[in-house]
């Protein structure tokens, strides 16, 4: 049994000029503190563009088990099977031992804020 983050945290209390870092650290912390395993950089990447490179940075930060965050299609504007293929290409190039590509992948949380529907396999899309 195990207890996650789903989405993002609101930004931590700290100076509106620390480092990335520092607010990812902060959001580490804080899961770590109430036993959430696997953990997130709580919404606060080091950089959006770059799945597997910021999950990166957490995983290096963290001293438990971190999943990567993706944004999914419906608030990312994008069609389902893009986002699929952009994380499925990029896991794999850079990590494959890490990441499976399925669905999503095994280690991804698709967060879709934007997304009221309800995922239809089969269709690969949210309806």
């Amino acid at each position: 049994m195990f207890a996650t983050l789903l989405g993002a945290l609101p930004r931590p209390p700290l100076a509106d000029d620390v480092p990335r870092e520092a607010l990812i650290d902060a959001c580490l912390e804080l899961q770590a503190e109430h036993g959430l395993e696997p953990a997130t950089d709580g919404g606060w990447s080091s950089d959006p563009h770059d799945v597997v490179g910021s999950w990166r940075v957490t995983a290096a930060r963290a001293d438990r088990l971190v999943k990567a965050s993706v944004l999914g299609p419906v608030s990312s504007g994008r069609a389902a099977e893009e986002v699929r293929r952009e994380i499925c290409t990029s896991t794999e190039a850079f990590d494959p031992e890490f990441f499976r590509c399925q669905a999503y992948c095994d280690s991804c949380d698709c967060s879709d804020p934007n997304n009221l529907g309800i995922y239809d396999p089969d269709e690969g899309e949210c309806s």
